[in-house]
Parts: structure tokens; C-alpha cells; sequence
């Protein structure tokens, strides 16, 4: 799951679009302040940077499971079976799942100010609304996958299950 890696990037990327519009912009209600003097928005930054951050630690922390799990699989003899990858790739899809949503929460607050074509905030919101939802496995499917096995296994493309 590579992609994964490209969604948490293109999140950290809008944080970059986001903070600087902060920076520029002022709220849209009476008063009118600059945004990052406003209560409200500097809780959605914080919010947007953790999401994003949990899902980046997550991530790495799965390559660690991965490498411990074959090393005790190879050393110990301890099974790496199907259900522990499964859980590194539902973790995974979690991960991009937190990076999209934090995405959203930005765009959301920002508004429509960072949408225009061309803009680098469309950009990131269209390509990662690709990877959410395009011939993936990463859409809201990835929640029946924990439910039931079988289901990852009768509906994950074949170089997963």
C-alpha cells in the first residue's frame, strides 16, 4: 500500500496551504480578525496536524510490525499468517482514511477560497479524493474487511488476499 504514503504527504502538504492562508486571510463573521488571533482556527489546525501525525506515526510503525513480524516468523518459527497482515493493511487504510479526513476538516474551514482549478489545495483534495475512491481497496469497504475475513478475502483484488 504505497499510496499511503503519497496521501499522508499530500495531507502535509495542504497543512503547508492551509497555515499560510491562516496567516493571510481573516475570518469571514463579525468581527472580522485574522484568522490565527481567532479561537477557532488555530483548533482546527491543531486538530488537522494530528490527524495527520497519527496516521504518519501509524504507518511507520506498521513497517516496523511487518519487518518484526517476518523476523520472528524466520528466527522463532512464529507464524506470520493471514490475520496479522490483514491487520497491517487495515491499519493502513485507516492511516490514509485520517490523512482524507484531515484534508477535509481544512477544506471545510478554508472554505472555497483554496478550490479554484489549477490551485494547489484542489489539486491535493481531487488527488486524494482519487485515492479514496477510485479501484481501490481503501473506501469504506475497508471497515468490512475487520468485520469478517471472508469478506477480504472474496473482495480484496488478489494481490492482497
Amino acid at each position: 500500500m504505497p499510496t499511503v504514503g503519497v496521501a499522508i504527504g499530500a495531507a502535509w502538504g495542504v497543512l503547508d496551504q492551509f497555515e499560510e492562508s491562516m496567516r493571510k486571510r481573516k475570518t469571514s463573521v463579525l468581527p472580522l480578525t485574522p484568522m490565527t488571533e481567532h479561537a477557532q482556527y488555530p483548533r482546527f489546525y491543531g486538530e488537522a496536524v494530528q490527524m495527520i501525525d497519527v496516521a504518519e506515526c501509524a504507518l511507520l510503525q506498521s513497517d516496523n510490525d511487518y519487518m518484526e513480524w517476518c523476523r520472528r516468523a524466520a528466527e522463532d518459527g512464529i507464524e506470520f499468517g493471514p490475520e496479522l497482515d490483514r491487520r497491517l493493511q487495515l491499519r493502513k487504510q485507516y492511516c490514509a482514511k485520517l490523512a482524507y479526513e484531515a484534508v477535509g476538516i481544512m477544506m471545510r474551514v478554508n472554505g472555497s477560497a483554496g478550490m479554484r482549478s489549477g490551485a494547489m489545495w484542489q489539486r491535493y483534495a481531487r488527488d486524494l479524493t482519487v485515492l479514496m475512491t477510485h479501484n481501490t481497496d481503501i473506501s469504506d469497504a475497508w471497515e468490512r474487511e475487520g468485520e469478517d475475513p471472508r469478506y477480504f478475502y472474496q473482495f480484496s483484488p488478489r494481490g492482497y488476499a
